[in-house]
């Protein structure tokens, strides 16, 4: 225990002595821990729900072109991922194992939802009723993707190499700000009879100090919709939402959220209180508290 220690601590070390000399080179991570209880939960359990170090090198090629390197250790399942960028003008190509799909880097709940005021959280979406949407994020291992600016927006472009062949997702995702609302929208096409591909639009605005949003989710027979508002109240982010999902043939389900959050200087928490109705006479009372950091 103490030699293992010492070695992390030295190797911890010896990259800080390196960030100092190269102003290029750098060490960070991100960290959050849930907290749940609840009609879903069986008593009260926390989960560490992620946690990435992660060292980031960037340099200048001769040809002129930016490239940078991303190591990341990332759990709760731990394993190593990397990525490769090259940058010029144009636009960027990635690839490597430390990216997410397209539709996933974008498709996160505008308004009011969990994490909607800690944009410093490494999750991306949380709505209330996520359950059954696809986004190609666990396919895209191994890919490869392009990022670039077209007419004023910000296009997202990746292909995963899915290693057990349940189909190739091929994702693609756009944003763009117009008379102040920011409009995103994009669709993941899966390789695979057995999987239907999935899309996504999002708008959000803000005025008189809210922030409110619409997002709609198709995933084939099953559809999504939430909106919400957010503010801020004696320091802390206050949002309320509303979810419906639309299961074809089957019982609908609503849901409805009530979102505080709070910044700790160094660190950011959020509580969350959610009503489920299943639409079968039967509903769920949910409370969630996170905590995390990023440095």
């Amino acid at each position: 225990m103490k030699k293992s220690l010492i070695t992390t601590t030295a190797a911890v070390a010896t990259v800080m002595s390196a960030s100092a000399a190269y102003a290029d080179l750098s060490l960070g991570g991100a960290m959050t821990i849930k907290y749940q209880s609840g009609d879903a939960t069986t008593g009260f359990q926390g989960t560490a729900t992620s946690y990435t170090v992660n060292v980031d090198y960037t340099t200048t090629l001769d040809n002129g072109m930016g490239y940078a390197v991303n190591v990341d250790i990332a759990g709760p399942a731990t394993h190593l991922k990397q990525l490769h960028t090259f940058s010029t003008d144009m636009g960027s190509v990635f690839l490597g194992t430390d990216f997410t799909s397209a539709v996933d880097s974008k498709d996160y709940v505008q308004g009011a939802g969990p994490f909607a005021n800690n944009p410093a959280s490494t999750t991306t979406y949380n709505g209330l009723l996520f359950s059954g949407f696809n986004d190609g994020d666990a396919l895209t291992d191994n890919g490869i993707g392009v990022s670039t600016s077209v007419a004023g927006a910000d296009v997202m472009i990746t292909y995963g190499d899915d290693m057990t062949d349940n189909g190739n997702p091929l994702s693609i995702a756009a944003s763009m700000n117009i008379a102040g609302a920011t409009i995103k929208a994009g669709n993941t096409d899966f390789d695979s009879s057995s999987t239907k591909d999935n899309g996504f639009m999002s708008i959000g605005y803000s005025v008189g100090g809210f922030s409110l949003g619409y997002n709609y989710y198709d995933s084939d027979t099953t559809s999504i919709t939430q909106i919400g508002a957010s503010t801020t109240v004696a320091g802390l982010g206050v949002g309320v939402s509303s979810g419906t999902k639309d299961n074809g043939a089957s019982a609908d389900h609503d849901a409805m959220g009530i979102h505080i959050s709070g910044d700790l200087g160094g660190a950011f928490w959020q509580i969350d209180y959610m009503n489920t109705d299943f639409g079968d006479g039967t509903e769920s009372d949910d409370y969630v508290f996170y905590i995390g950091t990023g440095f």
